[in-house]
């Protein structure tokens, strides 16, 4: 599921990058199912993170030291510019579109690292004593 996720977040950068460099308009329907499938891919991908949580472990002795300075950096940074591009889309300033596309890029490499050296915990105890029945 964690990867599907990445996948969703990694989908919706893309889609917007090529969003800032090409516009369809010649087409109506192609235009607007052009324009809100990254919007789909992110509330996917939302609903998933709501819904479908995992109990991640990061074995802190196994992560290289970059990858988990990155991890420290990327998640609160892409939080950021997040919510700095949605406020900035809602009142209409220049330059939100550009932040919300960094801060989305950010939160894909985020999750890669995370999918990358992280393993999903277990929820079943494997304590043998709990196994007992008296």
């Amino acid at each position: 599921m964690r990867h599907f996720k990445t996948s969703l977040l990694w989908l919706a950068f893309i889609l917007l990058l090529l969003q800032s460099w090409i516009d369809i308009q010649e087409n109506i329907l192609l235009g607007f199912i052009y324009r809100l499938t990254p919007s789909l891919c992110l509330l996917i991908w939302f609903i998933l993170s709501l819904f479908f949580k995992q109990a991640l472990i990061i074995n802190a002795a196994d992560i290289p030291k970059w990858a988990l300075r990155a991890l420290k950096i990327l998640r609160p940074l892409a939080s950021t510019l997040i919510i700095l591009g949605a406020l900035f889309k809602l009142m209409h300033w220049n330059g939100g579109f550009p932040l919300l596309i960094i801060g989305i890029g950010f939160m894909a490499i985020y999750s890669s690292i995370l999918n990358k050296y992280s393993s999903v915990k277990s929820k079943t105890n494997i304590d043998i004593i709990d196994d007992i029945k008296n």
